[in-house]
């Protein structure tokens, strides 16, 4: 076998086509596709990407084939990841990736769920634990310190709020309607506010004054000098979200704020230490099969070309609480 069925995109537009199996760079792996998440950063792929790219940077599927120095996984092993962007995604049946971003399938899950955790989840934990600096293991050092999440209820917050908790953080998440806000509140965040609001009045309401850590998922600009008012001194910014226009943060020297940004994909398209991710990803496998993390609500869809663009529009309308997948299997996992 030399071909494959894969949904690629031209002038926006997705459509299906016959594309030559994946060529393996050395440390590559061969997945047969079994299920595939979606994620914003899959709207600008089919938008703003070259032409011919499988979008699809969630995924979950079978070994089937080890590239000349690949010698983590052997043929047969399911494993979980979220790729590299600047390769072809999980939209097809074959995907090649990098062996040292992969981690073994959890074991209590479906694959549609498995393949939505782990853009989301990488991009959560590496933010709270690399960027931020948070101990997950230091509880008692963490105790009574306080992260704010803006917003709460979609793939990123799902996490951070979990991964914040674990940790012993108090949690703060944004959410703008009641379904997203009780959403907020069943994966754990200890205070749900609005993010369509002040931030600062509703803080005091609650009897916060400041926050020693903000995760920034939303458009920064709009809420520069707000979090200037409620950071604390020597506090931490955590921003995964593109900026626009140039970011003013002087505001924030006195204060002597630390600004990070996270990008989820830089150990792979650097090759910067990529198996922290391996590392990261069998970390967050273990507190799911430990039942610490609960998956967020997914909504699932059969493998078709007409579904992928439904779960397209429905990424781009911004309602979407929790995840998005689409799979070739039914909902034990087993072939459909």
């Amino acid at each position: 076998m030399t071909t494959m069925k894969a949904f690629r995109h031209k002038d926006g537009e997705l459509y299906e086509t016959e594309a030559s199996l994946p060529e393996l760079r050395p440390h590559d792996v061969l997945v047969r596709v079994l299920a595939a998440g979606m994620n914003p950063v899959d709207g600008k792929a089919i938008h703003y990407y070259h032409i011919g790219q499988q979008a699809g940077f969630d995924g979950v599927g079978i070994v089937e084939k080890l590239g000349s120095q690949a010698t983590m996984w052997k043929v047969g092993d399911k494993v979980f990841g979220a790729g590299d962007i600047s390769r072809d995604g999980t939209n097809a049946d074959y995907w090649a990736v990098d062996e040292r971003i992969l981690a073994k399938a959890p074991a209590k899950l479906d694959d549609a769920h498995t393949a939505t955790i782990a853009l989301a989840a990488l991009t959560a934990y590496e933010g709270i634990f690399e960027s931020m600096g948070v101990n997950i293991d230091d509880v008692a050092k963490n105790k009574g310190k306080k992260i704010l999440m803006l917003p709460g209820a979609g793939g990123v917050g799902s996490y951070l709020i979990q991964l914040a908790k674990v940790a012993g953080l108090t949690v703060i998440a944004t959410a703008s309607r009641p379904d997203s806000a009780d959403a907020c509140r069943k994966l754990g965040a200890d205070y749900v506010i609005n993010h369509r609001d002040p931030l600062a009045p509703q803080l005091k309401e609650l009897g916060i004054d400041k926050v020693q850590y903000i995760f920034n998922a939303w458009d920064i600009n709009c809420r520069i000098v707000e979090y200037n008012d409620i950071i604390d001194v020597c506090g931490h910014i955590h921003n995964v979200i593109d900026s626009k226009t140039p970011l003013d943060i002087n505001m924030w020297r006195k204060k002597r704020v630390i600004f990070s940004f996270g990008f989820m994909f830089s150990r792979p398209m650097l090759v910067a230490e990529p198996e922290k991710q391996h590392q990261a990803l069998a970390k967050i496998v273990e507190l799911i099969d430990a039942g610490r993390l609960q998956i967020p609500s997914v909504q699932v869809r059969d493998w078709s070309l007409d579904n992928l663009k439904e779960m397209h529009k429905l990424q781009a309308s911004g309602t979407v609480i929790g995840k998005l997948a689409i799979t070739k299997t039914n909902a034990t996992g087993h072939a459909a």
